[in-house]
């Protein structure tokens, strides 16, 4: 029995290419659950006055939820916690330009 090393290399080329791409999608996926879990901490913790650590500790709790057990090691929960925090600080100027619109609407269009 001869083993072809060339098919070897490439079913292991495979398996880490299939690895890489299951790791970029479940990490594109964050983004877009962090809104949802941002969403679901606002509602869960309205009754709490400056509970910004409580809501982003039941944020990334959340999300962690969700990772597969085998790219936990990869996708750490500061990695999570810094992807809330650049949905969220997307969100907010979003939010923040939308009310400048509504109060100020003589200056909408121009830029300082």
């Amino acid at each position: 029995m001869t083993v072809d090393w060339l098919q070897v290399l490439f079913a292991v080329l495979w398996i880490v290419a299939g690895f890489f791409a299951w790791y970029f999608r479940t990490k594109t996926n964050i983004f877009s659950m962090a809104a949802e879990a941002i969403d679901k901490a606002e509602k869960e913790y309205a009754d709490v006055a400056k509970g910004g650590s409580e809501k982003m500790r039941f944020c990334v709790q959340w999300i962690s939820s969700y990772i597969p057990m085998p790219l936990k090691p990869f996708i750490t929960e500061a990695m999570i916690e810094k992807i809330v925090q650049s949905v969220f600080n997307y969100v907010a100027s979003f939010a923040e330009k939308q009310l400048d619109k509504i109060v100020f609407p003589e200056n909408e269009g121009k830029t300082e």
